[in-house]
């Protein structure tokens, strides 16, 4: 399911102009232009629209309960914990330091090829498979604890009440 030939066309204009911005902040000649734009990116950005193959570069699979919990969170806060996880999961695409577990928000369990990404006080639990270049968000759960989320608990974020519905409508999203 790609975009239509003036879908592309429009896409690619806004592209063009971004370059065009880009050389002038840069300082770089639009003339000669040594900005990102050029026959290859133009090239590559033509096959991604017409195939609709946007997972190219970003291999993220979604399993049922993690999509359902994420629409819940996103109609009932502002968070967006898919986007947050495909950005962080996706850098490098497989190459070092993506699964770098010195980041503190992200612990790894390379035997069992799965783990834990930390949004705030979510938690987005996924499983990866190297060879195949691909992770799978599964689930997400509360980073609280019960004892934390009792009523009259101190709500240093302002979450709480988020997070105790969250856990009303899906109790097995608990540490």
């Amino acid at each position: 399911m790609g975009f239509s030939a003036s879908g592309i066309a429009a896409i690619m204009a806004y592209a063009f102009a971004a370059d065009m911005l880009l050389c002038l902040f840069t300082g770089t000649p639009f003339t000669r232009r040594r900005c990102w734009w050029n026959a290859s990116s133009r090239k590559r950005l033509r096959q991604v629209l017409r195939s609709g193959s946007f997972e190219s570069r970003n291999p993220s699979r979604v399993a049922e309960p993690f999509a359902s919990q994420n629409r819940w969170i996103v109609e009932h806060s502002e968070f967006d914990l898919e986007s947050f996880a495909r950005v962080q999961l996706s850098r490098g695409n497989f190459s070092k330091d993506v699964f770098d577990s010195s980041r503190r928000r992200l612990t790894v369990d390379e035997n069992a090829k799965t783990g834990v990404l930390a949004y705030r006080t979510f938690r987005i639990h996924f499983s990866y498979d190297e060879s195949a270049r691909s992770v799978l968000l599964q689930r997400v759960s509360s980073g609280y604890t019960a004892e934390e989320l009792q009523e009259g608990a101190e709500d240093k974020y302002g979450d709480k009440q988020l997070h105790r519905d969250f856990l009303a409508r899906y109790p097995d999203s608990r540490r």
